[in-house]
């Protein structure tokens, strides 16, 4: 184990110089990418790096990260891109790649491809269990999964990366930060965070704004549906949200029910735990679980896809709203429009119910029946496993009943066994992220029409589920983020920014389009290497994409300008590239602390160096849970 960390404070500056690249003269045209054929990456392995949990040095323990490197369009010289795969196991994108973007971008670039995996998901935990399922116990687990300690991993990551002999350190090779959502905020931060290391990023559907809360997200889906020939059911969806807050549990238990014994698939997902509500300790809760995910099953790839039809969607969206629009003999007034409440109630039932029953059987394996109906979480386990409170009947949230004398939790570390598969998931990880640093919890809006009930989706009613109750949490989420790199305010340089424009999450990046993030003017004209863009965006909204437009297996179609403009841009940026030193200190990862550098990179951005440019970063985004699961960006 110590035999690594000298690596980690160690500079690979300013090495011998390499022969400049020719960066014009890639293996194939661009125009041949789009015709070129699917690469098949079964054959790579996962290699790992040996890490410090925490990278200001509180502890010397060290975890195992994993990564996968493709070399086969690389020529030596040439731009290292690292696609970051974020809050998920990096194990399906991998065996997906081929269908992906990045074939492509290496292929026209020929470039070394890096798939990385985030600390705290997939297979890359720390090893180190806490001693119980309590809140208290669970937080300090997760402590060091911060967004700062994250860019940290790759920063060292990069200055420490040999492969096969050949020049590798950013000071003497373009690294290059591809990644789309989270990982897209990520690339932007990583670029202004460290210049010296990351030479350009592409920042897709970039989430940059850290809120506390974001009820855009369900607005501009809403607006969207009633612009875009879904009104009467979107209609139908908020009378249904209405009917839900008015109702009593026992009338809502009914309506799951009707959901429920639609389909035999749906009753078998759905397995017991409608049953046992009236006696379960956390009966509002799981309620507000099962109603939520019931509600959004017709709106499940809308993020992922919007109103296109592509190969690999399923189209949930036009299922679900062709069973209601029959139901009302296709009325502008919808089926809450057309007949009583009752009836409509039942109506809204039986479409759900199918289509979560179409969603099953389409799945092919894709995704498990009881990840569809929410996936396990911590707080599960912990109100499964309380003593005290839970045998005397109280309703009292998780602290309370650990404040409550007498009362424990079951051991984690020794019993690990049981504890990693609860503790370990991304469900759980990503949880944590949105309660404190990343924040972005999603809420419906606090007045007006929403798509989904305020009684299971209001900001009080998830911070208290998701933050209090399963890690103790009780500050506000969302800590300097904005302070220090800019939100929507953002200033970059060698950055595109990429959004797709009826993605939901497009409100929390610097190409949103709600008022409060006072949008600057956004243009696809490629700025200079290392040109700080202050007063306007580099970027693009694709027409008619959803989230990440230009990076999922659909980026040829939709997403092709995005990919035609981004290798532009390298066309631009790569042949200014120089060699340079780099950084010989590793970045303090606590708040406002930024990267030391001797040098930047001819072309790197010195500007950036010197904290957030550019106008005051607007309020409040937001969210990132939502239904059952947690809606991830």
């Amino acid at each position: 184990m110590m035999r690594f960390l000298p690596l980690l404070f160690t500079a690979l500056a300013g090495a011998s110089a390499v022969p400049k690249w020719d960066f014009g003269n890639p293996i194939a045209a661009q125009s041949d990418v789009y015709s070129a054929p699917v690469e098949s990456f079964a054959n790579i392995t996962a290699l790992n790096i040996t890490l410090p949990v925490d990278h200001n040095g509180s502890t010397t323990d060290t975890f195992e990260n994993r990564y996968w490197v493709d070399d086969r369009f690389w020529r030596p010289g040439g731009p290292i891109m690292l696609f970051d795969v974020g809050e998920a196991a990096a194990d399906d994108t991998v065996a997906a790649l081929g269908l992906t973007h990045q074939p492509a971008h290496a292929r026209a670039n020929n470039a070394l491809i890096i798939v990385w995996e985030h600390r705290y998901y997939g297979q890359s935990w720390p090893s180190r269990l806490p001693e119980t399922y309590s809140p208290d116990d669970v937080a300090a687990y997760f402590r060091f999964l911060t967004v700062e300690q994250a860019l940290e991993d790759v920063a060292v990551f990069a200055r420490t990366f040999k492969w096969k002999d050949a020049a590798t350190s950013p000071g003497q090779v373009p690294w290059v930060f591809v990644g789309g959502s989270y990982p897209g905020a990520r690339a932007a931060w990583a670029r202004k965070r460290n210049p010296d290391i990351w030479y350009a990023s592409l920042a897709s559907s970039a989430v940059v704004e850290a809120a506390t809360q974001n009820p855009w997200y369900y607005e501009v889906q809403l607006q969207a549906l009633r612009e875009n020939g879904y009104r009467p059911c979107a209609d139908d969806m908020v009378a249904m949200a209405k009917y839900i807050d008015a109702a009593n549990n026992t009338q809502i238990i009914d309506w799951v029910y009707m959901v429920r014994n639609t389909s035999d698939a749906v009753a078998g997902a759905a397995g017991g735990a409608l049953d046992s509500l009236g006696t379960a300790e956390n009966a509002h809760e799981l309620l507000g679980e099962m109603v939520t995910t019931v509600l959004v099953g017709a709106l499940l790839e809308y993020q992922s896809v919007a109103f296109q039809t592509t190969p690999y969607s399923r189209g949930d969206l036009g299922y679900f709203c062709g069973l209601m629009g029959e139901a009302s003999g296709n009325s502008t007034r919808g089926v809450f429009g057309t007949m009583a409440e009752e009836s409509a109630v039942a109506v809204f039932a039986e479409a759900a119910g199918k289509n979560l029953d179409r969603i099953l059987r389409l799945n092919n394996g894709q995704i498990s029946k009881r990840d569809l109906l929410g996936p396990p979480h911590i707080a599960d386990r912990q109100i499964l496993h309380r003593r005290g409170a839970a045998e005397s009947g109280q309703q009292l949230s998780a602290r309370q009943q650990q404040q409550q004398q007498g009362e424990t939790f079951d051991p984690c570390a020794a019993d690990a066994e049981t504890c990693r598969p609860w503790l370990q998931t991304m469900t759980n990880s990503w949880t944590y992220q949105v309660c404190t640093d990343f924040a972005n919890l999603l809420t419906v809006p606090p007045t007006g029409d929403s798509l989904y009930p305020r009684k299971f989706n209001s900001y009080e009613y998830m911070r208290q589920w998701w933050c209090v109750d399963s890690f103790n949490i009780t500050a506000t989420p969302g800590r300097d983020l904005n302070r220090k790199y800019g939100g929507w305010s953002m200033a970059s340089s060698n950055t595109l920014f990429v959004d797709g424009e009826f993605d939901p999450w497009r409100a929390g990046t610097v190409n949103s389009q709600i008022p409060e993030a006072k949008g600057r003017p956004r243009t696809e004209v490629v700025p200079a290497a290392g040109q700080v863009m202050t007063d306007t965006v580099f970027g693009m909204v694709v027409e008619g994409g959803a989230h990440c437009p230009d990076l999922g297996i659909g980026w040829n179609l939709s997403g092709r300008p995005a990919f035609e403009l981004w290798n532009k841009a390298l066309a631009t940026w790569l042949p200014k590239f120089e060699n340079h030193t780099v950084s010989n200190t590793t970045a303090g990862t606590g708040p406002g602390v930024s990267s030391g550098s001797s040098r930047a990179a001819s072309g790197a951005g010195n500007e950036e160096q010197n904290g957030v440019a550019g106008r005051t970063a607007g309020v409040v985004f937001a969210a990132v849970m939502a239904v059952a699961a947690i809606v991830v960006v």
